[in-house]
């Protein structure tokens, strides 16, 4: 699973040039990852003869944990997603009773679409900007999210430092639906991503690409709640496979 949102951060690393977005946008059509307005608002829900309906059947299930997370969790939640694409997983979360949910992006198309899309959400908005930015300093948030789009910033240690500074005194971040790897398997997996978007016909997509691995993380506090294991995927067929982390103190 690769290439589905594509965000970025300033310093972190905002896209050098001005045809990113364009870029972006055209790889998604050809992945057959840009939707209708009324293909988003049943995803994660596809038809099961969707190319990327197993993949959606994953992420259907993550997200599922998710809300369900932050239903149990309960309270007045302040949540923030962090490169929210088309918005669906925002509006999920969303439904949590008093949960406030802001998405963010840098990518206007998708983020007007999920602005159209769930317009009818009161406790629900889209703002275009990146998590550094002046707007977001004012506010602090309960719950922040990366899903399927932390591998798009170049340093992890930054963009979760900038993140905590965003936190509530017990508020806490979550990273899923992105792969983490060994410190020996990294460069394979940057091979395989130049591969993968120059057969797309977008080489210079792979440069906004990053492999990071969980020693990355270890100047934090992290929990780990799902880890695709041999055990849970192939014992409990569970076909996941991405890490869930959670981390949940300031430095």
């Amino acid at each position: 699973m690769t290439g589905i949102e594509i965000k970025s951060l300033d310093q972190l690393t905002k896209p050098a040039d001005d045809d990113f977005v364009k870029q972006y946008i055209d790889a998604r059509k050809k992945e057959q990852r840009l939707y209708s307005d009324e293909e988003v608002r049943q995803l994660p829900n596809v038809p099961p003869g969707h190319p990327l309906y197993k993949e959606w059947q994953v992420r259907k299930r993550s997200a599922k944990k998710l809300v369900d997370y932050l239903r149990k969790r309960g309270g007045a939640l302040k949540v923030l997603e962090v490169g929210c694409g088309n918005g669906w997983l925002a509006a999920a979360m969303a439904y949590v009773a008093k949960a406030e949910v802001l998405g963010i992006d840098i990518n206007e198309v998708e983020l007007n679409q999920a602005k159209r899309v769930f317009s009818h959400f009161k406790n629900l908005r889209f703002t275009c900007t990146t998590i550094e930015e002046e707007i977001l300093q004012q506010r602090s948030f309960d719950v922040i999210v990366f899903v399927a789009s932390i591998q798009y910033f170049a340093s992890i240690t930054l963009v979760i430092k900038a993140a905590q500074l965003l936190l509530t005194a017990h508020g806490e971040i979550h990273i899923l639906d992105t792969h983490f790897y060994q410190v020996k398997d990294v460069e394979q997996a940057k091979m395989r991503t130049n591969e993968y978007y120059a057969g797309l016909g977008y080489p210079k997509m792979s440069k906004y690409y990053y492999h990071h691995s969980l020693a990355d993380l270890s100047d934090f506090n992290c929990s780990i709640l799902y880890s695709p294991s041999f055990i849970q995927r192939k014992i409990l067929q569970n076909p996941c496979p991405f890490y869930w982390i959670k981390i949940k103190d300031k430095w």
